[in-house]
């Protein structure tokens, strides 16, 4: 069962709606901070209508693969499903 996502309430700054998101409880308890801060990102990109996939971060750096996790669960996929699609793309194979 997916982990439910915060979303941007009416009229928050995206400072605001990170940090509320951040540190969400469920969040916390389920992500690290940099899968978090990805998903955050994302549902903060996907409020604004952006397309997630065309701001992954490319690059080997393991913090980028985290963070483009976070931002393909942020989407619908799952962490495995998520975490694999990441680092492939980090890896320039995607």
């Amino acid at each position: 069962m997916p982990i439910p996502m915060p979303n941007k309430s009416q009229n928050e700054t995206e400072k605001k709606f990170i940090s509320r998101c951040m540190a969400n409880p469920t969040m916390v308890a389920e992500y690290d901070q940099s899968i978090r801060a990805g998903i955050c990102y994302g549902q903060w990109r996907k409020s604004k209508g952006g397309v997630i996939k065309n701001s992954l971060r490319q690059g080997s750096k393991g913090g980028d693969i985290l963070f483009n996790t976070g931002q393909l669960i942020s989407e619908g996929y799952n962490k495995k499903v998520a975490k694999t699609i990441a680092s492939f793309y980090a890896n320039g194979e995607y």
